[in-house]
């Protein structure tokens, strides 16, 4: 500088002794009073009364030159005084707006971010460090802070609330009335956190009453939660020990919750909705006590309040299960925060399934298994009381069942076995796995599936399901296939005592053994569904004899099965195919197999003893041994081609035999004695009586057979009895009886026909007809003139004085009034001789009734008779045998007493 020099007393300076020449002024900045700053300079028109320092640097800029003798003497510069402004921010307790001196609110609250403004604009004090950014202050320790140096002007401030305390609030503004400077009151306002201005400030004026309280309200909030057990608690949250999605009972929001003063009008104070966490607050209440509502319609679709204060405070249910209401708070102080007002729900749960007929018996539900079962009884327990019914239900006709608005819990379902449809029972279970979607889930034992595992809220087993079936059954016919086609044809016969073993298919351990039946048939019952195969044991086959070809198709008639009809077997193994998987209840009856002789044709079969000779053998009839049977061909009847003798179950065979068309004859010169043939029969007997030669077989194929060329002998019979003289007529033959002869007898069948027959009876009364063929038949007596037949052994049954006389066949008179006997049954060989025939002369016994005149006892001269006399004959038994009445000359005639135990009997 070329000089420098200070301001006097009265802010003058002057440079002078100056040469001519252009200068610049520059006032020190450093040196201005404390808290003062440069005005600004170029302010109006007259440059004698402006300021024309710059306000930053304090140069004072030259343009004029000075001439020798010239000054310049209106180069000045103003100064002016700053402004501050500040104030304090403390606790305001007793929420009253004011701070009480002498008391714990004298402390104040530090670090509040407090920034300054232009009231005339608005616009944020910049930074005097940093002018592009606002002028924040800090609350220290005692809640002070301080805008200082400032440009006198009107300012407010604002307190931000993002710096306040947790939950705490602005104070009411303004209590102390007139008095708006008082250095107690709070100025900011409670919505904005704005003060008000404080008007402006000039020379070094200040304004450090910007003060604010802040209090911490009355705060009511809680949480609502997913209780997915039911038990009234909160679970601990998830495993990163955060309250978020992998909590085990989660939150819940959006659920609406009011608050009301309790006591007042039932008016909300507040009402809100639960956040995302499932908490509320309500945070601005004044001191009270309070009641809390849970709001039931803004809850999720069906669910409900759990259960409350099951446990501590922070950690159980507060709501109604019904009203969503809580219990009163009890009265709240100011500051205090009570946040544990929760609500707990619960969505229910539902356990359900469907019993379904498994008809595969594999115990999954397949998509052709669709058809359920109605009518079966459900019934539900609680997995810790499996013997107290919860709930009973019936399935529906898809065989549906369902347990709906169940409250969390684990659970069993016993299906009733009495109820299934008859014959049926539970399929296998857990084979789609333990939580298998479309098993059976019972015992099969019992009914009952396991436990469904604990269901939480909202959770649902709709496939506790019960899969049913009905037994199977295999069965099917050995069959002697006598012309070795391989089709089942009519008269092919049954094999008896084929070893058949049954097995599920993929498994080589038998499930039964069975032997054929007379018929050939086998039979296993009781199946459950499977697939199946079986075993027929070549080592029982009869003797030469070989399983015929399987599976034949050609010769199949028309409108025929040939599955039907055909041998299944494999002649090799004696093992079956597969049955294929057989539904439930479904019986598989087309298992069969046919056999044949091995090598050559077979004739045979049997000569029975034919009792009845009826050409037909009944089951009583043995087979006759020792008959000589001859085979010849059709073509050359006299050349034998081979003789057996029937065993001594009198069967016969032929084997090895070629190809050809053949004729059995039976001989017989070796029938037992007296025996003959009896007369053929469709099915039966079937050689000729005369010529003991079968009919032709036909052509008969290698490995062929024919096995039923039987024959049927009998032994002629013999019917026969006697003609008696009845002497006392009681239809007894007794001693000294002589013989009728001469009777005429005449043989029947027993249906009427007559057979030609007829004999008389010879010397001794006696008659026989002999050579019969074995049947029933009955005889007709023609008795001499004059006599007549005496009663049968029925009708003088109830005549006899003791009935033990009624002797056997042999000594009764069996024809009737006509002379006919009933008809008897005789057999091959029998000898019948007890058809016998009672004949005599009716007597007469008569007499007059008179009147005896005299009394003398004698019919006297001119002693009339006595007509119209009824007169009784009787028995020593007095039962009556006949009436008579006498006639006008008083005589009667009684021929009638054949029923009396004898003639001489009769009484007068």
């Amino acid at each position: 500088p070329l000089a420098a020099t200070q301001t006097d007393v009265d802010g003058h300076y002057q440079f002078n002794g100056l040469e001519p020449g252009q200068y610049y002024v520059r006032f020190i900045t450093t040196t201005l009073p404390a808290a003062h700053r440069i005005t600004p300079r170029g302010q109006g028109d007259d440059a004698a009364t402006d300021s024309d320092a710059d306000p930053t640097t304090g140069w004072v800029r030259n343009e004029d030159f000075l001439l020798s003798g010239q000054e310049h003497v209106d180069l000045d510069m103003g100064i002016f005084p700053l402004v501050s402004v500040g104030g304090r921010v403390w606790y305001d307790l007793n929420v009253n707006g004011l701070r009480d001196v002498d008391s714990e609110e004298n402390a104040g609250i530090a670090d509040i971010a407090v920034h300054l403004f232009y009231a005339a604009t608005n616009q944020p004090v910049p930074d005097p460090l940093n002018p592009t950014a606002s002028f924040v202050a800090r609350t220290d320790a005692a809640g002070r802070y301080l805008f200082g140096n400032l440009i006198p002007g009107d300012y407010y401030v604002f307190f931000d609330p993002a710096t306040f305390p947790a939950d705490h609030l602005i104070s009411l503004p303004h209590v102390g009335g007139a008095l708006l400077d008082a250095l107690n009151d709070s100025d900011a306002d409670p919505n904005s956190g704005r003060t008000t201005t404080t008007g402006f400030l000039d020379g070094s004026e200040t304004s450090l009453t910007l003060d604010m309280g802040l209090y911490s309200p009355v705060a009511v909030g809680g949480r609502v939660w997913l209780d997915a057990n039911r038990n009234g608690l909160q679970e601990p949250l998830g495993m990163d020990g955060l309250r978020d999605t992998d909590d085990d009972e989660p939150s819940l929001g959006a659920v609406t919750v009011r608050i009301y003063k309790e006591g007042a009008p039932f008016v909300a104070v507040a009402e809100t909705q639960t956040d995302a966490d499932g908490s509320y607050i309500f945070a601005r209440l004044p001191a009270n006590s309070y009641v809390v509502e849970f709001d039931r319609a803004t809850l999720p679709l069906g669910h409900q309040f759990t259960q409350r204060d099951a446990g501590a405070d922070n950690i159980d249910s507060d709501a109604d299960a019904d009203s969503g209401l809580t219990a009163p708070t009890g009265p709240l102080t100011a500051g205090q925060r009570l946040l544990h007002i929760d609500a707990g729900i619960w969505e229910p749960v539902s356990v359900a399934g469907q019993v379904w007929y498994d008809l595969n018996n594999d115990g999954i539900q397949s998509a052709r298994e669709l058809l359920g079962a109605a009518n079966i009884t459900v019934a539900l327990y609680a997995a810790d009381a499996a013997n107290a019914p919860l709930y009973s239900a019936t399935t529906n006709a898809r065989g549906q069942y369902a347990f709906n608005d169940l409250p969390p819990g684990d659970y069993v379902v016993d299906f009733d076995s009495a109820t299934l449809p008859a014959g049926y029972q539970f399929t296998v279970r857990n084979t789609g796995g333990i939580s298998g979607y479309y098993d059976s889930d019972v015992d099969p034992t019992n009914g009952r599936s396991g436990n469904t595992g604990f269901l939480f809220s909202g959770q649902n087993r709709r496939s506790i399901d019960a899969g049913i079936w009905l037994s199977t059954a295999v069965s099917g016919r050995v069959w002697l296939d006598q012309n070795g086609n391989g089709l089942q044809e009519a008269g092919e016969a049954g094999v008896a005592n084929v070893a058949v073993t049954i097995f599920a298919e993929g498994s080589t351990e038998p499930i039964g053994t069975q032997r054929t039946d007379a018929a050939g048939a086998y039979r296993f019952a009781n199946l459950p569904p499977a697939s199946y195969y079986l075993y027929f044991d070549p080592a029982t086959l009869p003797a030469g004899y070989e399983i015929t070809t399987p599976n034949v198709t050609n010769g199949v008639p028309a409108n025929t099965n040939p599955d039907a009809i055909d041998s299944d077997v494999n002649p090799s193994s004696g093992y079956s195919a597969s049955t294929g998987q057989l539904r439930s209840g479904y019986q598989y009856a087309q298992l069969d197999m046919g056999v044949r002789t091995r090598a050559g044709v077979r004739i045979g079969d049997v000569v029975w003893r034919d009792s009845n000779a009826n050409g037909r053998r009944e089951s009583d009839e043995p087979g006759m041994a020792n008959v000589r049977v001859e085979l010849y061909r059709a073509s050359a009847p006299t050349v034998l081609v081979a003789a057996t003798q029937t065993d001594e179950g009198g069967n016969y065979l032929f084997e090895q035999l070629a190809a050809d068309n053949y004729v059995v004859r039976f001989d017989p010169a070796s029938f037992p004695n007296g025996y003959r043939l009896s007369n053929p029969q469709p099915g039966g007997s079937q050689a000729d009586p005369q010529t003991g030669r079968t009919p032709a077989t036909g052509a008969l194929a290698a490995n062929t057979q024919k096995l039923d060329l039987d024959a049927a002998l009998y032994k002629p019979a013999e019917l026969g009895g006697a003609a008696w003289i009845d002497a006392n007529g009681n239809g007894l033959h007794e001693a000294g009886e002589l013989a009728l002869r001469n009777v005429t007898v005449e043989l029947f069948y027993s249906d009427g026909r007559p057979t030609g027959q007829s004999v008389a009876t010879d010397e001794d009364g006696s008659y026989l007809f002999d050579e019969l063929v074995p049947g029933a038949y009955f005889v007709r007596f023609a008795l001499p003139d004059g006599y007549r037949f005496s009663p049968t052994d029925a009708e003088i049954l109830t005549r006899l004085e003791d009935e033990s006389a009624l002797l056997a066949d042999d000594v009764d008179s069996d024809a009737d009034a006509a002379g006919q006997t009933a008809a008897v049954t005789i057999a091959s060989g029998q000898r019948y001789a007890s058809l016998d025939v009672g004949a005599y002369i009716p007597l007469q016994i008569g007499a007059q009734i008179w009147f005896d005149a005299n009394n003398n006892g004698r019919v006297d001269a001119r002693e009339n008779g006595l007509a119209g006399v009824v007169v009784q004959l009787t028995d020593l038994q007095n039962r009556l045998i006949a009436t008579a009445t006498t006639l006008l000359m008083a005589h009667i005639s009684l021929k009638i007493c054949r029923r009396a135990a004898t003639p001489s009997s009769c009484h007068r």
